[in-house]
């Protein structure tokens, strides 16, 4: 819509009248390094790409929003990006799902904060056709709202990944009687963090889970033109407390050898959908690093914590020794 690409456009206030814009590639510099200059001149951008070019772009229009009467201030900046991948997540299943306007306006920011990657953490609030019990009431995210998403994720340069969970945090499925025959064990149960949960929250990783999940992903997936995805797979708490605890016995690696297979079975599904890269939540591969040479290449561990005093530093430097690319 006019008014949401509107929000994108560099606002002209405080530049000359005709000041002219010209921009040059220069392929002997980095794709996302520029040169800007704003002089009685006019505005010149010197980039190694288009990228660049956009981030350039995105500069000026700070520039803009910080002029006075007096003007656009005189500057010459030289600028690329430490960080090749900038994404920013946002969790629409718990508390709120935003309006598609709200969205939008926080596609806006990160342009302009030269953010380059959106998620949009998911377990149930989708409009999935034939599953109105779960999302009912819940806010949840259509096929057309997504398609104006998409539409300002293109507009600003950020890449939008969808994320959808596989494994753990399912409890808004599984509380379901359509879908308690999914679940790993009966609830209620005590949560590694001393909670108290009144529903199942973890997928019993057999054949039916796994074309639950596919069925999911078939409806899901075409809403995104990027071939990533974030399967999710964080705290599968009850995996080998119930359905699976016998067959944990039996494996040489218990629980982690079903978690492996379940985790590279849910990338392999959305492979074969064109989502050639699979990220996934790496707090059970940092307890048991011995199987990061099992998971294929296309598979990212993805780092996360929530305090201030979260050993960033550490677990970085102990994926990197592993070998694997991360975030």
């Amino acid at each position: 819509m006019p008014w949401e690409r509107a929000a994108f456009d560099i606002s002209s206030d405080g530049f000359p009248e005709g000041a002219e814009l010209s921009v040059a590639l220069d392929r002997s510099i980095g794709a996302e390094k520029y040169f800007l200059s704003v002089s009685p001149g006019g505005i010149k951008i010197r980039a190694g790409g288009d990228s660049g070019i956009k981030l350039a772009l995105q500069s000026l229009r700070q520039l803009a929003m910080q002029s006075d009467r007096r003007g656009v201030a005189f500057v010459e900046i030289e600028d690329f990006p430490t960080l090749p991948v900038r994404g920013f997540m946002l969790d629409i299943s718990r508390c709120k799902v935003p309006k598609v306007s709200e969205i939008i306006r926080l596609i806006n920011l990160l342009s302009l904060f030269k953010y380059n990657r959106l998620e949009l953490y998911t377990e149930h609030t989708y409009a999935f056709e034939g599953r109105e019990v779960v999302w009912a009431g819940s806010g949840a995210l259509t096929k057309g709202d997504y398609e104006r998403i998409s539409a300002a994720c293109r507009f600003a340069g950020v890449e939008l990944v969808p994320n959808l969970n596989g494994l753990g945090h399912m409890e808004r499925w599984l509380r379901h009687p359509e879908y308690a025959h999914l679940a790993e064990s009966k609830a209620p149960f005590i949560d590694p963090l001393g909670g108290v949960r009144k529903w199942p929250t973890t997928l019993f990783p057999d054949e039916n889970a796994l074309n639950f999940m596919d069925s999911l992903y078939g409806q899901f997936l075409p809403n995104f033109s990027s071939g990533k995805v974030n399967i999710g797979g964080d705290e599968p708490w009850e995996l080998g407390m119930g359905r699976s605890r016998d067959l944990c016995r039996k494996l040489k690696n218990g629980k982690y050898d079903i978690y492996l297979r379940h985790m590279k079975s849910l990338a392999a599904l959305c492979r074969k959908r064109g989502k050639a890269e699979a990220y996934f939540w790496a707090d059970v591969l940092m307890k048991r690093p011995e199987f990061a040479a099992d998971l294929p290449p296309h598979m990212v561990p993805v780092l996360w914590g929530y305090y201030l005093d979260h050993p960033c530093r550490e677990q970085c430097e102990f994926m990197r020794n592993l070998g694997r690319r991360f975030l």
